[in-house]
Parts: C-alpha cells; sequence; structure tokens
C-alpha cells in the first residue's frame, strides 16, 4: 500500500466501485432503493474518469477502450468454449452490459467532442444544468415518460460535463469534506423518515462529488489508485465471469476472490510499469504524458457490477 496516495477523490471512487459490486446488499441493509445507489456511485465514478480523462491526449483516449474488447473476447470464449459462431454476438453482449459504464463513457466523450467542435466549451456548464433539469422533467412530468429508459443518461451526462470543467485546489479543508458527506448522510434519513415523494436522487452528490474532485493533487497522472480503479473496472467482472463459468462456488465468494484478485494484478500491473502491459489489460499507462484538452472523454466505460 506504499503507492496508495491520501486522495479523497481516488478513495471515493474505489469506494464506489465496491459499493456497485455490493449495491444488493447495501440497499438491504441500509434501507435504500438499489436504483438509488447505483444512480449515485455511478454518478461519482464517471464524474472522477471524466477528470482525469480529460487530461489525456484525445488520440489516448480511445486506447482506454481496448480492454474492454479484450476481456469480453477471452470471457465470450471461456463461457463458449467452441462454439466460435457466438462468439462475436457474446462479444457485443458482454460489452454492452458487463463493461456497459465504459461504454457510456466513450460514447459521452465523443458527443461532447462533437458539441465543442460545433458550439464552443462555453456551452458545457449550459448543458450540465440542462441534461440535470432533463432528468428531473423525465421523473416528475407524465408527457415524458416515454424517455424514461433514457433518464439516467441525462444524470450521468450532466455529471460528466460538470467534472471536465473543475481544476483541482491549491488546497482543501477537511471541514468541508465532512460536511459534505454529513449532507449526503442528512438527506438519505430525510428521504427514509420524512419525504414522501421520490425525486430520483440525492441531490447531495453534487457537492460531494465538486469538493472530491477538487483535492486531485496530482491530476495529470495515473497513480496506483487509478491502477485500482481500472482494475475494478476491467479484471473484476471478467474474474467474476470466468470464475463463475468454471468453478461451483457461491457468489459471494465469488465476489471477494475477484475483487482481492483484482487487486494483485492491478498492482502487479503498476510495478511492472511496462505500458503495453498497461494499455492490454488495463487501458492506462502511468508514465503517458497528459494534457488539459478543452474537450475530453470518462468510465462505469461503466461496468455493470451485478453478479
Amino acid at each position: 500500500m506504499k503507492y496508495f496516495k491520501n486522495n479523497f477523490a481516488s478513495i471515493l471512487c474505489i469506494l464506489s466501485l465496491l459499493g456497485l459490486i455490493f449495491k444488493a446488499f447495501l440497499a438491504k441493509y441500509l434501507i435504500i432503493d438499489e436504483n438509488l445507489i447505483e444512480r449515485s456511485l455511478t454518478s461519482l465514478i464517471i464524474a472522477y474518469l471524466a477528470f482525469k480523462i480529460s487530461f489525456i491526449d484525445t488520440k489516448k483516449v480511445f486506447i482506454m477502450f481496448i480492454p474492454a474488447i479484450f476481456y469480453s473476447l477471452v470471457m465470450a470464449f471461456v463461457v463458449n468454449g467452441s462454439n466460435f459462431a457466438k462468439v462475436p454476438y457474446d462479444i457485443v453482449e458482454i460489452i454492452t452490459n458487463i463493461y456497459r459504464l465504459i461504454l457510456m463513457v466513450s460514447g459521452f466523450f465523443i458527443l461532447e467532442l462533437i458539441i465543442n467542435q460545433i458550439l464552443g466549451s462555453r456551452i458545457v456548464p449550459i448543458l450540465a444544468g440542462l441534461s440535470l433539469l432533463i432528468f428531473f422533467a423525465i421523473i416528475f412530468i407524465k408527457r415524458l415518460s416515454p424517455l424514461g429508459p433514457f433518464k439516467d443518461y441525462f444524470l450521468y451526462f450532466s455529471f460528466y460535463l460538470m467534472a471536465i470543467k473543475v481544476r483541482s485546489a491549491a488546497s482543501i479543508k477537511p471541514i468541508l469534506l465532512v460536511f459534505a458527506l454529513c449532507l449526503v448522510a442528512g438527506e438519505i434519513y430525510l428521504r427514509e423518515k420524512y419525504i414522501s415523494f421520490d425525486y430520483g436522487f440525492i441531490l447531495s452528490i453534487f457537492p460531494l462529488t465538486y469538493l472530491s474532485l477538487k483535492t486531485i493533487d496530482q491530476e495529470t497522472n495515473m497513480g496506483f489508485a487509478d491502477y485500482l480503479i481500472f482494475g475494478l473496472i476491467y479484471i473484476y467482472p471478467a474474474l467474476f465471469v470466468i470464475i463463475k463459468a468454471r468453478m461451483p462456488i457461491e457468489d459471494i465468494g465469488i465476489l471477494i476472490i475477484s475483487i482481492l484478485a483484482s487487486y494483485i494484478i492491478a498492482e502487479a500491473i503498476y510495478k511492472i510499469k511496462n505500458k503495453y502491459l498497461s494499455y492490454l489489460l488495463l487501458g492506462i499507462d502511468w508514465h503517458c504524458k497528459l494534457y488539459r484538452l478543452a474537450f475530453l472523454f470518462y468510465l462505469p466505460g461503466y461496468c455493470h457490477f451485478s453478479p
């Protein structure tokens, strides 16, 4: 753990990824709707990845999608064996379901890139607010109910756009982070005890996300924490599928084994420091040169962490 930096945002992102993995357990013991947990944690992850990826050269951004193809191919062969006819279909299914987050982020990147080219970067904050308003409008306005299946994308896109405009702070008072966490806890309590209508999200996630991104001290580096994050995004779901397909183990056991193995593999890749291996297995490289762009790539690809 000597490589782990005291970075609130990366720790929060890792905890959010773990929270997505165990969201069914969290929903049971915290008495919170599972969809609410998924939206909140996914928003945090997307924001972190959008912030980090916004410093990467545009061409290298697309390298981040390579592991999704590689692991999907491996999983397809493990599950189907010699049935080559089903492999292309399974690859598409795996990417669109298991790696839905990274696919979604790549779509956000392309969309934001196009918007910047046509309308310029000044429109980004307006679009972020508009996307959030559309998310709530779909929830409260019955005439927009046909858009219901797409409402989460508007929410995540608002976080994506918000994150690419955030800048690191020279310093930030810890009391602000504590206050942001208290806001989240307080809102969850109020939702359960006093608020009778469902507005589909935890609004206090916004200040928590914003403040956490301000704490990133080495914004142009991919550190050990980032290797763990991409290990959970890419390696964990692949290991889960492979182990489940080959070994008669309970799901909770597979979860724990896959998480620990992901950590070990991510640490090994970080120590080896071979950029080709890093790109193939995680999609990132620790020593790549990063640049702040006017337009950006984020997750999470999104991994669908449901076992």
